[in-house]
């Protein structure tokens, strides 16, 4: 059971560094947006891994993939340079 906590156990642990991090002036309020967007997309993690079957997995993760954050993930995934999907350490 505690293996469904772990996604969202990352997104805590991501908006924590955020939050805390020392950043520059002109970073801050996107990095407090993306906060903001991580912290709410939370409970869509949490239902999906606490899904029973497999339908209930599916809608759980369609609210997931419906939920605002997806744009940020599209945008950082699609800017030149950018790691793709699975790559670790920059893609180099």
């Amino acid at each position: 059971m505690a293996d469904r906590l772990l996604v969202p156990g990352a997104i805590d642990e991501t908006a924590r560094l955020l939050k805390e991090a020392e950043l520059p002036a002109d970073a801050r309020r996107p990095a407090g947006a993306l906060v903001e967007k991580l912290r709410t997309s939370r409970p869509g993690w949490v239902d999906a891994g606490g899904a029973r079957t497999a339908d209930d997995f599916l809608k759980a993760l369609g609210k997931v993939d419906e939920h605002p954050i997806q744009e940020d993930v599209r945008r950082l995934r699609t800017r030149p340079g950018a790691a793709g999907p699975g790559a670790r350490g920059g893609g180099a």
